[in-house]
């Protein structure tokens, strides 16, 4: 896992670097504004990434279908086809129901939880666009998460999403759908 927030921070700082060198001023902060923040909900499905023991003994656990919502900011900080923007949300994994291989004894939890990121996009064609997150998860799952996607603007205000984003406990599969007021 360190290997790979390394190798995330690395990314953004390059990226960051690289975009802040070609574009000069164009890439500083712009003033807030109203208009640049946009707000999403979706579902997700849900895996645990490492095998749980209780007492000793392995759990088995199904996937579980969750949600999430969230706001986001565009930065107004652009570069070619970059830009930057910052998510902040709240995540629940659903249950995970669970049974102990050993013994038969089912098990139930949930991972929830506040959540922040920095995000880079990169608009391929207008309308549809690839990102990648870096932040951090806070209360059950809490550590660092990161994720890659997809998005879609289907109409002026209304974006779909696509994407998969790891946790330090789980991993998720995740479609979610995004109003620009």
């Amino acid at each position: 896992m360190r290997k790979i927030l390394l190798l995330t921070i690395s990314f953004f700082i390059a990226t960051s670097s690289a975009i802040a060198a070609e574009t000069g001023d164009s890439f500083k902060p712009k003033a807030f504004a109203f208009k640049r923040m946009y707000f999403g909900a979706g579902i997700s499905s849900n895996d645990l990434i490492d095998t749980v023991r209780i007492n000793g003994y392995s759990v088995s656990y199904d996937r579980a279908q969750g949600y999430q919502i969230f706001a986001g900011y565009d930065l107004g900080m652009r570069a070619n086809n970059f830009k930057l923007l910052v998510e902040a949300g709240y995540h629940d994994s659903g249950e995970f129901k669970g049974k102990v291989k050993a013994t038969g004894v089912r098990n139930e939890f949930r991972n929830t939880g506040p959540w922040a990121t920095g995000v880079i996009a990169y608009e391929f064609v207008p309308r549809f666009e690839g990102f990648v997150r870096a932040g951090y998860q806070f209360q059950d799952d809490s550590g660092f998460l990161m994720g890659l996607g997809l998005g879609f603007k289907v109409i002026k205000n209304l974006s779909l999403r696509v994407e998969g984003v790891r946790r330090d406990e789980t991993s998720s599969f995740q479609l979610n759908a995004i109003f620009h007021p």
